[in-house]
């Protein structure tokens, strides 16, 4: 059974992306807006999320991070911050505010399929 995961990400091409890499190998909800995101989580069950930080108007991924963390279900699984902020210290940041992991934009098809299916543990597939 593939892992039920949850993409919080405003640009619509970064969606649809990685909905294109991974919906072999999860079972991907996708929400554009920390709002969205957070109903979605509210309503169903993941197995895990990947957050982009920078969503725009709204609350940013790592306020979404912190309020998942809040809810007895999703304490320990995967939160991971999928962003282009790379700057010293941000991952750092991110990890301490309720990330478990962080991939930085922009990343390659091959990278975020190993990167997730390590996370998830999931056994290799063709790339």
């Amino acid at each position: 059974m593939k892992p039920k995961v949850l993409y919080v990400e405003d640009e619509k091409l970064n969606r649809d992306l990685v909905n294109m890499f991974l919906r072999d190998i999860v079972e991907l909800d996708l929400a554009a807006t920390g709002e969205t995101g957070l109903e979605m989580a509210i309503q169903n069950r993941y197995d895990g999320f990947l957050l982009d930080i920078n969503l725009g108007p709204g609350i940013n991924g790592v306020e979404v991070a912190k309020k998942l963390r809040e809810i007895d279900h999703y304490r320990e699984i995967p939160v991971v911050a999928l962003t282009a902020l790379a700057l010293n210290g941000d991952k750092e940041s991110f990890l301490a505010q309720g990330c478990s992991h962080y991939m930085s934009k922009p990343f390659s098809k091959n990278g975020i399929r190993s990167f997730v299916q390590e996370i998830f543990r999931i056994g290799p597939s063709s790339i």
